[in-house]
């Protein structure tokens, strides 16, 4: 067995005074490696590379991310530690107490975000992606089909009342009537009207509204 140099020999584990006692035996920022908390980046840039190892981890409280040092040992060599568990969150407002990772999808806009941490800060990302080309048209449809057949006539509509009868009207050109009662205008054994010709002639207008029969005699120039 070989003798290891340069350190201090113990021959058990460090432990408090009993089970009773929460002092705790050991600080991670005074170990070499493992796992420490710090406040912020700055701080986790500051650890001295006298504690660091490759394979260590670092939590910063002000962006909730913890950190690795992978493939060396410098402040260009921490990286994020992805961590496998994240939770998806389906609401119209973020989730209060997000973690590093989550997943939020808005319901009112259908828009889908990532928690994430720029080194500085944690925020919430979008994580929509750019409208696709418009698709071609697709085909038209089929041709028109025949046109149907007429239909049947329908029967025909009942026969109004009769319109009241209207007037007679003899109003219009003159005429001239040779002849003694040449012209009588009868309603029964009435005589309504009679014109008569003593000389040379006689013109006469009639506008009459009702029911006549007409006797003629005489000579019409």
């Amino acid at each position: 067995m070989a003798i290891i140099t340069g350190g201090v020999r113990i021959g058990g584990f460090i432990s408090p005074t009993d089970t009773a006692d929460t002092f705790p035996v050991t600080k991670p920022e005074f170990g070499l490696g493992g796992l420490r908390t710090v406040s912020n980046t700055t701080a986790r840039n500051s650890i001295p590379s006298d504690r660091r190892e490759e394979g260590m981890l670092v939590y910063v409280m002000g962006d909730q991310t913890y950190y690795k040092l992978e493939g060396g040992i410098s402040n260009s060599d921490w990286s994020i530690l992805a961590l496998s568990a994240t939770a998806i969150t389906f609401d119209a407002s973020p989730p209060s107490s997000p973690n590093l990772g989550d997943f939020w999808f808005e319901e009112d806009t259908g828009s889908f975000f990532v928690y994430v941490s720029d080194g500085d800060s944690l925020q919430w990302v979008e994580m929509n992606g750019q409208p696709g080309p418009i698709g071609d048209t697709g085909p038209s449809g089929g041709p028109l089909g025949p046109t149907g057949n007429t239909g049947d006539t329908g029967p025909q509509g009942i026969q109004g009342p009769a319109g009241s009868g209207g007037e007679v009207d003899l109003s219009g050109p003159t005429f001239t009537i040779q002849g003694i009662n040449a012209l009588k205008f009868i309603q029964g054994s009435n005589v309504i009207i009679g014109v008569t010709n003593e000389g040379s002639g006689s013109t006469g207008y009639i506008n009459i509204s009702v029911d006549l029969e007409f006797i003629l005699g005489g000579t019409f120039t």
